[in-house]
């Protein structure tokens, strides 16, 4: 605008548009944006489920008897719970580092 070029004017426009150090600054900005909610989750119990089945078979001559095979199933299902009180502040603490960071990265796109 100040060489009051239209096309000049244009081209950098364009070049700022495809611009892979913008694009770079804007894919950083999303990632330090969404750090800050996977801090978020750590004010949350974690919890965790599992199932598993195993089917077996022991063979009758493996005790010493000359028996038939036997053949079973065994199932497993587990929860565990956790959860880390945040009684010093520390993960708060490192949400406000996060929450930084992307202020950080939002002044570099600026």
């Amino acid at each position: 605008t100040v060489f009051e070029s239209e096309q000049l004017s244009q081209l950098i426009e364009r070049g700022l548009k495809n611009s892979p150090t913008i694009q770079a600054a804007s894919a950083a900005l999303k990632q330090a944006m969404e750090n800050i909610n996977v801090g978020m989750g750590n004010f949350y119990p974690s919890i965790d489920a599992q199932f598993t089945t195993i089917r077996e078979k022991q063979s009758g001559a493996s005790m010493g008897v000359n028996s038939p095979s036997l053949l079973f199933n065994v199932y497993n299902a587990s929860l565990n719970m956790s959860y880390s009180p945040d009684i010093f502040g520390g993960v708060r603490r490192q949400i406000e580092a996060l929450g930084a960071e992307a202020d950080n990265k939002r002044y570099e796109l600026e």
